[in-house]
């Protein structure tokens, strides 16, 4: 029994340091994701509990007391480390429920410590007190896990299985704790290692549809730059260049003298004529990149843009935003680029006669919604025949490590963005 025990150990130790080595790599390459930091937080955790928990350490002459506390310290700060791995994943707030989640847990593992001198009774109230924040702490998983397939993160499955190998885990030796059963030795680790193994199936699972898309769309966005360049030698050539062309032929004809003599009157309208040229050329900038991104409210540039294009396409834009909402120029250039993608897919492909541009402040994020009254999509259909522009947005509110999701009925088509504050 002891040998297998120490095999057992051996084999325990080796899958959690491969664990924690796999994501020690992962940060000394550069990926520095809050999801793989705390994933390797969360593995360092249970190894160290393991560790001070295995026959290795029994043996070595360290006092039981302290071990003991140890151990009890390291078995209350672990369920902490799986919330927080969750919340970074599925890319929650650390607020509210996942607030009160996390952060008692500490104070227990503080009192553990102090387990081997503890009366039989603060013994028993402190294991009531771990295993009802436990259920507790459980409940907020399942929500934050609901939350994330909500949003529609591709790797909700396996952490659902993953959080339910925990929960049957703990309900287990919950069981054996209160003498209902008896259960095998491992059960808590068994459980610990599904769970990881769970997980890392995730990361592959979102490895794997990132090489997906990516492949999908490297065409695409060839294609989407040779679009770009037509439509800005369109621009250039319809509008500046037939205008240049007019200014040099009236400037030509008035040095051969084949026109009108040189008034007041005809520098007027050649000066207008300049000036009307400039200020089309100043419009195609601003489309590119608008100059008072910078200095302006993101509230301010959603409806100076909506403004311009609801004149330009006679599309109804409808702007509800918060103006007290400020924001970094890398965060507001992405959120303007979504919103120009979201008006010009609901002007071109949903038929779409009104939309509604909202933002606001929510769950510690900025809520951008862009909502219209269009003929809506083939929900089936929609991942498999996602196009560039929805790519794009997907991957902006991504890059801000933010959410992107879109909800779609025969009567419109919804997109939400949330982006941290």
């Amino acid at each position: 029994m002891a040998q297998s025990r120490e095999l057992f150990e051996i084999c325990y130790l080796t899958f959690l340091a491969i664990y924690v080595l796999y994501c020690l790599f992962l940060y000394i390459h550069g990926i520095r994701t809050k999801e793989y930091t705390s994933f390797g937080l969360l593995a360092s955790t249970y190894l160290a509990y393991f560790f001070f928990n295995s026959s290795f350490v029994i043996g070595s002459g360290l006092p039981p007391e302290v071990r003991a506390g140890i151990v009890a310290a390291l078995i209350t700060i672990f369920p902490a480390t799986v919330l927080n791995f969750l919340v970074r994943t599925c890319r929650y707030n650390i607020d509210g429920y996942a607030r009160w989640a996390i952060y008692p847990w500490f104070v227990l593992a503080v009192i553990a410590l102090a387990t081997p001198f503890m009366s039989p009774a603060a013994e028993r109230l402190l294991h009531w007190c771990w295993g009802a924040l436990a259920l507790y702490s459980l409940g907020v998983a399942y929500w934050i896990i609901i939350c994330a397939y909500r949003d529609g993160f591709y790797e909700v499955v396996p952490l659902m299985l993953g959080v339910s190998g925990l929960s049957a885990g703990l309900i287990l030796f919950g069981a054996e704790h209160l003498q209902l059963l008896i259960v095998p030795y491992y059960t808590e680790d068994v459980a610990v290692a599904f769970f990881m193994v769970s997980v890392k199936y995730g990361f592959i699972k979102r490895y794997a549809h990132y090489m997906s898309d990516l492949r999908r769309l490297s065409g695409k966005i060839l294609e989407a730059h040779e679009e770009e360049r037509k439509r800005l030698a369109r621009d250039i050539h319809d509008g500046i260049g037939q205008s240049l062309l007019a200014i040099k032929l009236n400037l030509q004809m008035m040095k051969a003298g084949q026109g009108e003599i040189v008034t007041e009157e005809n520098l007027a309208n050649l000066i207008d004529e300049v000036s009307m040229t400039i200020e089309e050329l100043r419009q195609i900038a601003m489309n590119l990149r608008p100059a008072f991104l910078k200095v302006t409210s993101m509230a301010a540039i959603l409806r100076w843009y909506a403004a311009g294009y609801g004149e330009k396409t006679g599309l109804n834009v409808i702007v509800n935003a918060d103006d007290t909402i400020n924001t970094d120029i890398h965060t507001k250039d992405n959120l303007y680029r979504i919103c120009q993608e979201a008006l010009s897919n609901a002007l071109k492909h949903s038929g779409a006669t009104k939309v509604c541009v909202t933002l606001q402040r929510g769950d510690g994020k900025i809520m951008l919604s862009i909502s219209d009254n269009g003929a809506g999509l083939d929900k089936k259909k929609l991942r498999e025949t996602e196009g560039i522009g929805i790519s794009t947005m997907r991957e902006r509110a991504e890059l801000l490590e933010g959410v992107f999701r879109i909800e779609t009925t025969p009567g419109g088509t919804a997109i939400h963005v949330g982006v941290p504050l």
